[in-house]
């Protein structure tokens, strides 16, 4: 199983109103690949969730914004879905993203093609992530990444 994080600003385009190009497609291309996969989108912000399709899940942390950028979000995600750590990945186009994967150690794609609503988050600047820069190449990494069974980076 295989669960990806990723927040509001990484599918909905603020400047068209409306989602990224292709982007709910390849998401739900994702969650296609397996019965066990799953998306969530979170967001402080409980009116931005509205827009999510009923394909992707969704979790309001409008009552607890302290828990946004903590580990202790994935930690409660990880328990409730039964999802291993490494199963995690963060598809991030804003700096709480970022904190977000770095905190938990796991796995961050950095949507450049979201970077419209937020460029100047040094997750852009200073170059954070996995480039992603649209949606063909979001589903060449789901085609490509997701069935490494080891891990992908050293233990020291």
């Amino acid at each position: 199983m295989k669960l990806l994080i990723t927040s509001t600003d990484a599918i909905y385009d603020k400047q068209k109103g409306g989602f990224f190009d292709g982007i709910i497609d390849t998401l739900e291309y994702f969650l296609s690949l397996s019965e066990e996969h799953e998306v969530v989108v979170i967001s402080v912000h409980k009116q931005s969730l509205s827009k999510i399709p009923n394909s992707l899940k969704t979790l309001n942390l409008s009552q607890n914004k302290k828990l946004r950028m903590s580990p202790d979000l994935i930690k409660l995600i990880s328990e409730k879905l039964e999802i291993v750590y490494e199963d995690f990945i963060v598809l991030g186009a804003k700096n709480s993203d970022m904190i977000l994967a770095a905190n938990a150690k796991i796995l961050l794609l950095t949507a450049d093609y979201a970077k419209s609503n937020n460029p100047n988050d040094s997750i852009y600047v200073d170059k954070y992530g996995i480039a992603i820069y649209d949606d063909k190449r979001l589903k060449y990494f789901f085609d490509h990444y997701l069935n490494i069974e080891t891990p992908w980076f050293f233990f020291i």
